[in-house]
């Protein structure tokens, strides 16, 4: 399929990425005059509702929509901003959708407590679902999110570099697991008989594509076009796929070099990332890592020709190879 632009993509479902704006703004009406401010601060720079998208195209393409998706939709995006909030404290980031990040803005502390307060949201509207199966599949989501971050910073703390094998099962807990939820349970509400199991193996290789080609463009891509902090995870000692890619195809000199570089301390994001783009070793890197995300994105499409042909099976698909041309 030939790659289409991000909005073109989303055209079917554009009234019901809008729709969920409001949803949105009503929980931030409904918030604590305290936490107003910082409810519209993170929906005014709101991204792409990914996580909302992929729920209401798979809702779509499975079937009728229903009033729980939007729901669904609605949790998952408060559940997704609440560790982008986290994120951004544990990585001292200053920017987020090119705007400035909540911990930037408001300190760390409020930012902590406001991270808790959109999980908390999260919950109330997950608990107002009839079947219990879907507030445990996003309870096993959340906790599974929680477990990926902290294998990351675990080796952060103990220096230590993850294998591959590692790096992989880390970002299934923490992008993988709450996209797969969010694909399974908007099949689910479509058409109880359906095959879910296809539509959540398709949100985890979407999963697993997006946090790999994500981790590429935070040393490769561009601040003003990717709308947040780059660098960062050299800077905090994340070792990502495209750092253990180099480390796999050096000599033994050349790893030591690397691992002295990674752990040097570096307060400047944007010097240490621009160092270990220009090695030699980057680009084949690079290359390594851009087929692992290929090899996913193959996989999820796998998944998607298990459900019925439509436009909304045609839209997914884009939303797949678009993955491999994202600039943010």
């Amino acid at each position: 399929m030939k790659t289409r632009a991000l909005a073109d993509i989303l055209t079917l479902v554009a009234d019901d990425l809008r729709s969920l704006e409001d949803v949105i703004q009503l929980e931030a009406a409904a918030a604590d005059p305290l936490m107003q401010g910082l409810v519209h601060h993170v929906s005014q720079n709101r991204g792409k509702r990914l996580r909302a998208a992929l729920v209401f195209l798979c809702g779509r393409a499975g079937g009728m929509l229903q009033a729980e998706h939007m729901r669904l939709a609605c949790a998952a995006e408060l559940l997704h901003n609440a560790t982008l909030v986290h994120d951004d404290i544990l990585d001292h980031a200053a920017t987020r959708r090119g705007a400035p990040a909540v911990n930037a803005k408001w300190g760390s502390e409020i930012a902590v407590i406001f991270g808790d307060y959109l999980f908390s949201a999260a919950f109330s509207l997950i608990m107002e679902f009839p079947e219990t199966r879907i507030g445990r599949q996003l309870a096993i989501s959340t906790r599974a999110m929680v477990e990926g971050e902290m294998l990351q910073l675990q080796d952060r703390f103990q220096k230590a570099i993850p294998s591959t094998a590692s790096y992989l099962r880390m970002i299934e807990l923490k992008t993988a697991s709450l996209m797969s939820a969010c694909t399974g349970l908007a099949g689910f509400l479509s058409d109880r008989s359906a095959d879910d199991e296809a539509w959540a193996r398709f949100g985890h290789e979407f999963g697993m594509a997006f946090q790999i080609v994500d981790d590429c463009l935070d040393l490769m891509g561009h601040e003003g076009t990717m709308g947040k902090s780059l660098g960062t995870d050299l800077t905090t000692g994340k070792a990502t796929l495209p750092f253990l890619k180099m480390l796999e195809l050096s000599e033994s000199a050349g790893r030591a070099e690397l691992l002295r570089r990674f752990w040097e301390p570096d307060d400047d994001p944007t010097r240490k990332r621009t160092g270990f783009v220009r090695l030699p070793v980057a680009k084949p890197a690079f290359e390594a890592s851009w087929a692992q995300a290929a090899s996913h994105i193959a996989a999820a499409k796998e998944a998607l020709l298990r459900q019925r042909p439509s436009p909304f099976r045609d839209a997914l698909e884009g939303l797949t190879d678009h993955l491999l041309i994202r600039q943010r």
